[in-house]
């Protein structure tokens, strides 16, 4: 027999831009999607941040920003398209 009650759980529902405050979110054509980039990092024993998690939302024009930022240190930023057939 299972056992049940009702209970409230948090469910994402959109981001919110940590750099620019502007929502990370678009609509056209009826149709509505959240456009976000992740930055995050997650340090382990031999850091100065020991055993700690960092992570910012970036709407896609700070993300633009960002990357140009790394690209001018002489980094990299990996890029590769994602298929959505099923």
């Amino acid at each position: 027999m299972e056992i049940r009650e009702p209970r409230q759980v948090e469910t994402v529902v959109g981001f919110v831009c940590d750099v620019c405050q502007h929502a990370c979110s678009k609509q056209a054509d009826g149709l509505h999607g959240t456009e976000c980039g992740t930055l995050r990092a997650d340090w382990g024993f031999f850091s100065s941040n020991d055993m700690t998690s960092e992570e910012c939302h970036l709407c896609e024009a700070c993300f633009a920003k960002v990357k140009n930022f790394i690209l001018s240190l002489g980094g990299a930023v990996r890029c590769w398209e994602r298929s959505w057939h099923s």
